[in-house]
């Protein structure tokens, strides 16, 4: 009988109210800055798709790689995909990332992540065998491990996705008081606001970061 709010994991479906990221839309914008970014860099090119993964984590994470890849295909239809599970594991995550730039030697290629932590071990691959300008690479958490990539006019990665959790306290509290208060139950599901970070709006996001 305690009321009940749910953030990012539903607890009772249809009964507890969730507070949780829009997981469709997270990959989404991933793979449209993706797709858009490559068409910019590599005109004329036939980038191939690269998506790290974690489907043993559950249908929020694979909502968003299968999001990911539903967006760069909207816009390149006949694009190929390599998916991996990075295992939660930055290194798990640079050693597959490693393997597939010895199976791909050549060409250009779009790599999406489910998370920050996990994207510095892909980007050590990348970096290992020298892919660099071969590569774009886009992420999930807007973790601060990634800033200095996003502010490196050089680096591979050019966006991460905010879910802004640093905020949520703001959303959540003004909810539970009314239920308590006035009674009124949180509606079923509530999604905090999502953006791509960049290297255009990071300061203005994170000032001085």
């Amino acid at each position: 009988g305690i009321p009940t709010i749910s953030i990012q994991t539903k607890a009772r479906v249809n009964v507890d109210p969730e507070y949780r990221v829009d997981n469709e839309r997270a990959g989404s914008i991933c793979g449209e800055l993706l797709v858009n970014a490559a068409l910019k860099m590599w005109p004329g090119q036939k980038p191939v798709l690269f998506v790290a993964g974690h489907p043993q984590a559950g249908v929020n994470f694979i909502t968003r790689a299968n999001s990911c890849i539903a967006a760069v295909k909207k816009v390149m239809p006949d694009v190929k995909v390599f998916e991996i599970s990075t295992e939660g594991s930055p290194e798990v995550t640079r050693q597959r990332t490693a393997d597939f730039l010895t199976a791909n030697p050549k060409g250009k290629i779009m790599m999406w992540n489910h998370i920050d932590q996990n994207t510095l071990g892909m980007l050590a691959a990348v970096k290992a065998a020298g892919r660099e300008n071969d590569v774009i690479i886009t992420s999930f958490g807007a973790n601060p491990v990634i800033f200095p990539e996003l502010k490196n006019p050089k680096s591979p990665v050019i966006g991460t996705v905010a879910q802004f959790s640093e905020r949520f306290g703001w959303d959540l509290l003004p909810l539970v008081l009314r239920h308590l208060n006035d009674g009124v139950k949180p509606p079923l599901v509530t999604l905090p606001p999502l953006d791509i970070i960049t290297k255009d709006n990071l300061s203005r996001y994170y000032p001085g970061m």
